[in-house]
């Protein structure tokens, strides 16, 4: 008879189960060490002292029972008479660090014992973008809700000036003439290689290998922000019923494009919603580190003085060999709002009364409320924030007061509006947009120094982690994962 399924065969349960255990590498005196304990042990046929040889293929430890040949035997426990497998050995070490998330399958006199799933595909990002790291390739770069490409631009630019070239190789946005924008002003992005999606993110799909070492998102913010929550009447961000389930559609993206690195950004209120805490708790569970920071616009060099919440989530080994990661700025602000003015002359049309902004600002002031025009000079050191909505010139939006002619005022011009966020030079003027997609591009974008030192900073600390280039070929397991 054969000894395996003798062995099987004087189990007193009724029937033998398939069990999977979900654990992790264990130490002892420095050692690495796995541990089996439980009567579901027996369920897979590895009762008290049932005999059993080790073996390994592929990463995997394989315990097989033997009575034959079997060099290892299952303990018991002392205090519970369960049994206990107890693997305390280099063999582990050689195969998994300590920490690592592994399952053991077990059934019928057979242990297999794996990386767990995510540990697989967190090794794997990791690997994929060192080994790009080390053979001097460029970066791939997935890019989320991607508007008029003025985030991705800041990434590229910032890792560019570090010494990583980056490409990208996906960009999704549910606007067609915001991504033609883009097209248009930053060709130096995209590559034969890139696929663009237009329409909703949900409904896209990819191959399904695809993978990025790099993933930017500015997750859709009107329903997190102070002015969205109240002109909506929303109890929650995710009442939002456009925007509200965006982070949900990140969260898939980034488990499935399994980027090393994921930069995400949204209003500072966006950081206490349920949404952050979902989005904190899975990218923990799934092997990344947060950085959280809310960073200043005027701080890293440009005249808006807007706040903005940035996650730089970095897979957990690599944050490791990054040795922390802090942003520092890049750029000096201008001095005054005027070197960011156009040369408009003081008789221009674009100077008006705006006597219906006047005449509520009046009445608010008589109702007790809080809300003034904002009215900025030449001189000012600061411009407040500019938002999508800019061009319908709102009350709460900032206006340039008439240099002579204090009943005069007027709206800054597109190429003005990117100054003073900091956008490059020719910019708008690449775009070929009318002037009100260029507020609506612009307007809800970023700061771009801000992520400009993000993306710098970000190949500075990637630098620390792979110091030099070489010519290693890419790991045939990588590739296939």
């Amino acid at each position: 008879m054969n000894p395996t399924i003798r062995n099987v065969q004087t189990y007193s349960g009724s029937s033998y189960m398939t069990i999977i255990v979900a654990t992790q590498v264990g130490a002892n005196k420095n050692t690495a060490r796995i541990w089996l304990q439980g009567d579901y042990l027996t369920r897979g046929g590895f009762e008290v002292n049932t005999e059993y040889k080790r073996s390994t293929l592929d990463g995997k430890i394989i315990l097989t029972i033997d009575h034959n040949t079997g060099t290892h035997r299952v303990s018991r426990k002392a205090r519970t008479g369960q049994p206990v497998i107890d693997i305390l050995n280099k063999m582990v070490g050689d195969l998994y660090e300590v920490g690592t998330k592994i399952k053991a399958v077990i059934r019928r006199g057979k242990i297999v014992i794996r990386r767990a799933t995510q540990s697989v595909k967190t090794y794997a990002r990791e690997a994929r973008v060192l080994g790009r790291l080390l053979r001097g390739e460029p970066l791939n770069v997935a890019s989320l809700f991607h508007g008029g490409g003025i985030l991705s631009k800041a990434i590229h630019m910032g890792l560019a000036a570090a010494g990583i070239q980056s490409t990208t190789v996906f960009a999704s946005e549910l606007e067609g003439r915001y991504l033609d924008a883009s097209l248009s002003a930053n060709p130096e992005l995209f590559t034969e290689r890139t696929i663009l999606a237009v329409g909703p993110l949900e409904d896209v799909d990819l191959p399904e290998k695809a993978t990025a070492d790099i993933l930017e998102a500015g997750i859709p913010c009107t329903g997190a922000s102070l002015s969205g929550r109240s002109k909506g009447k929303l109890e929650h961000a995710e009442s939002h019923e456009a925007a509200g389930a965006m982070f949900f559609a990140t969260l898939q993206w980034i488990q499935r494009l399994q980027p090393a690195i994921s930069i995400l950004e949204n209003v500072p209120a966006y950081q206490n919603t349920a949404s952050m805490a979902v989005i904190r708790s899975m990218l923990k569970n799934w092997g990344y580190e947060l950085c959280e920071m809310v960073l200043n616009g005027c701080e890293y060099g440009a005249l808006e003085n807007r706040n903005r919440l940035v996650v730089v989530a970095v897979s957990s080994g690599l944050y490791e060999l990054m040795d922390g990661f802090e942003v520092a700025p890049l750029k000096v602000k201008p001095a005054t709002l005027a070197e960011a003015l156009e040369p408009i002359g003081e008789d221009d049309n674009l100077w008006d009364k705006y006597e219906h902004l006047v005449t509520k600002e009046a009445r608010d002031i008589k109702a007790g409320k809080g809300f003034r025009r904002q009215l900025v000079t030449g001189d000012s050191e600061t411009v407040p924030t500019i938002t999508r909505q800019y061009q319908k010139g709102r009350s709460t939006d900032p206006f340039l007061r008439h240099p002579s002619n204090p009943d005069l005022s007027r709206l800054f011009t597109p190429v003005e509006h990117a100054r003073i966020k900091g956008v490059p030079a020719g910019y708008i003027e690449a775009t070929g947009t009318p002037k009100t997609i260029a507020h609506e591009i612009l307007g809800q974008s970023i700061v771009f120094p801000v992520f400009e030192a993000v993306g710098f900073s970000i190949a500075q600390a990637l630098h620390r982690a792979c110091p030099a280039p070489t010519s290693v070929p890419e790991p045939s397991y990588i590739a296939a994962a």
